[in-house]
Order: C-alpha cells, then structure tokens, then sequence
C-alpha cells in the first residue's frame, strides 16, 4: 500500500482539507480518509507536515495533478471582478460604470487584487485601506476626502459580498473596517446641514419660488434621497391613514430610487419603506397635490405628460431643484444637503422629540447603522450646545431680574 497526505481546497465552504489517500498498486483501489476542515491554509500544511512525518512520508512529496488543478482555479478579487460587474447590470444596479472605473484605478493594481479570496484577511484589507488614505487625487491636489475614500471601499466590500453569497468564503473580511478620514466626515456635514432659523428662511423667503419651497420643505422633513422624491407618485402618498389608536398616522410609500433607460429602478438600500410624514411635509404635499394636478407624480417635472413617463435623464428632471443661489452665501449646499439636514434635526430634536438611532435609520432607509451615527453624533453634539445657550440666556435673565430687584445672587 502506497500512502499519500495532501489538502485540498473546498470552493464551497471556503475551508482547506487534509486527507491521507492509500492505494493499493495491484488492484488500484485506493482508500481516502479526511484529518479534518481548517480555515486557514498554514495550519492545514502544518497537520499534512506532522502525519507525513508519523507515516514516515517524505515532506517534500509532490502534489497530485488533481489537487494543483483544484489550487490553480481558485479565484483572485481580480478574477471575480468581472462576474461581478455582468451580474450587476443584468440586475439593472446603478452607476456601474462609476464602480468599475474605481476598482481599475484604486483597487486593480493592488497586491490585494491578486491575492486568492480565501488567503484575504481584515489585516490585509485594512492594510489597503490605509495605503488608500494617503494616495494622491487623480485630479488636483492633496489626498482623496473621506466620501471618496467609503466609496472605494464600498466597491472592495461589494465583491466579497459577491464572494461569500457564491459560498467563496464565509465571511466578509472587508466589514467594520475603520479609516482614519471617517471622522472628517462630521466636519464635513457641519457644512452641509441647515440649521433651525436657515430651514425656516429656505421655506419661508416669499422670493423663492413656491414650488421650490415646497420642494425643499418636503425634502427637510422626509428626508428621501433625490431619486426617491423624483419617483415618488402620487397614489404612494397616504394622507388620510389612521395607525391602531385612531390618530392620525400620513405616511408616503417609497417604492422607487431612481430612473434609468426607461425603467424605474429600486431605492439604494433595494428595500421598500414607510416614511412618515411630519405636520410641516403634510401641509407642503397638500399644497403640491393641488398644484400636481394630471400628473402621475408628486413632483412633476416641467415638460412631464400626464402618464408621468419621463422623457429626459435623471438630472435634467432635477435641474430645477436646485438651490437658489445667494441664499445662503458661502455654504457648500447642494440637494442632498436637504437630507442631511433631516437625519441630523432628527437625532438633535430640531423636529420636536429626539429621535433614537434606530427610529432615525429607519426613516432614512440607511442600510448601516453607521452611517446613521456618524449624523447622530453631530445630532447630540447642536443638542448639546442648544442646551448650554438656553441654560446660559436663563442665567443672564435672571442676572438681570436680580440686579434690578437688588437681589445678589451666591
């Protein structure tokens, strides 16, 4: 009986196996027995190593053809790209040609990319994730900010997804991994989030234009993205719905994010979603009902027929909603900064209540938490000050009241 111990790669579970194979030369019958699954390849090698020297095995033994093959066709992220990429147009995913052109320029040319997906470990993400941090922009100065830098690694984390759900691996290496720009992005938000009294000049300033104003209001107070509010269609809208307790519960049905090559694509988070409505986005959609008459959708575009069909892209629906200009002088706005406002006056309690993380992620349909919280730290931290400038206007009235009333305070 010849003896033989060697490991295989399992594609499906993503685990290495040691067996030891005997064969007999005159029959040729052979007897495969396993050692047992490893997660990692070295410790596997140092089990094949240990029996060859208990069964007397020469260590250098060559491997079988078959198990070189089976080794040779693991996949690399480089290799999987692809596959990846076909099947997220065949599902119609937005900005596929944005994901594929930062995977060429970020994530290709990496020793990462070359590595088999099952030897990649968070270290080893982590690693590239660092090396991203400091790498120059493609154009202009200085380093890629922390929007640019989630988005690469959002791409990374997307193909091990794509990885673990065809059974590569069983866990995705690329989760809870932390750059050191994150935390830019609250300063970042400071920039773009409107505060109480700039919410009521946006909505409020007879020099807008009503349908911006009730554009903007709704966008405040729902907090949709910009697709979710362009496909947004009236018969979605719930006015009159009750919840269990016969209150008053209005609520829209966002069912679509975006629109694309005739087709209504699905929000980001590929979830539908209750958003309720507060009282200031209630009176803005009665407002627009009446004035959206023989439109499909809430938010009709100038040149859009009564079937709601949309005979431009995107952007050119949405051209007219951007902010005016002046209004608010040397702030960075854009339309998104609508949203941000909503998810930090949410968790800050500009809105009435404090909203808690989960009701707030909920709202706003984000499919991490952490993104949530990176809005509700900036939340707690106005709440904060608000707190500390009320108490310290309570203190200089009451100074006052004393000073003339003759009263000294200790």
């Amino acid at each position: 009986m010849t003896k033989a111990v060697y490991v295989c790669f399992h594609k499906g579970s993503g685990k290495h196996q040691v067996k030891i194979e005997e064969r007999n030369p005159e029959t040729k019958k052979r007897i495969v027995s396993s050692l047992g699954y490893f997660h990692d390849q070295e410790e596997a090698n140092r089990i094949r190593l240990e029996t060859q020297k208990q069964l007397n095995l020469p260590s250098d033994r060559p491997r079988r053809k078959a198990v070189s093959s089976v080794l040779d066709r693991r996949p690399t992220i480089q290799t999987l790209f692809s596959k990846f990429l076909i099947e997220r147009r065949s599902l119609n995913y937005r900005r596929t040609s944005n994901t594929e052109s930062l995977y060429k320029h970020w994530i290709e040319h990496h020793p990462l990319a070359l590595m088999p997906i099952v030897h990649v470990t968070k270290g080893d993400c982590q690693a590239w994730l660092n090396w991203l941090e400091v790498q120059p922009k493609k154009r202009g100065g200085g380093t890629m900010n922390a929007l640019s830098i989630r988005n690469v690694r959002n791409v990374l984390s997307a193909v091990l997804d794509y990885a673990v759900k065809h059974q590569i691996i069983l866990v995705n290496p690329c989760e809870g991994l932390v750059y050191r720009a994150q935390d830019r992005n609250i300063s970042r938000i400071k920039k773009n989030v409107l505060l109480p009294h700039e919410i009521a000049e946006l909505t409020t300033n007879e020099k807008i234009d009503l349908r911006f104003r009730l554009l903007y209001r709704f966008a405040i107070f729902t907090g949709l993205r910009t697709g979710e509010i362009a496909t947004l269609h009236r018969n979605d809208v719930h006015l009159e719905h009750v919840d269990r307790d016969a209150k008053p519960a209005p609520f829209v049905y966002v069912r679509y994010g975006g629109h694309e090559a005739g087709h209504f694509l699905p929000p980001k988070s590929k979830q539908t979603r209750r958003v309720p409505l507060l009282p200031p986005a209630v009176d803005a959609v009665r407002e627009q009902l009446s004035r959206s008459k023989g439109s499909a959708l809430l938010f009709p575009s100038k040149d859009d027929d009564v079937s709601g069909a949309w005979s431009k892209d995107l952007r050119r629906h949405l051209a007219w909603g951007k902010p005016p200009v002046g209004i608010f002088p040397g702030l960075p706005f854009d339309f998104h900064s609508l949203r941000r406002t909503c998810a930090t006056g949410l968790t800050a309690g500009f809105f009435g209540r404090v909203w808690s993380l989960e009701e707030t992620q909920s709202h706003l349909g984000h499919a991490s938490r952490s993104t949530t919280e990176i809005y509700a730290r900036y939340g707690t931290t106005l709440a904060e000050q608000a707190a500390q400038k009320h108490a310290s206007e309570a203190r200089r009235a009451v100074s006052g009241v004393s000073e003339e009333s003759g009263v000294t305070l200790h």
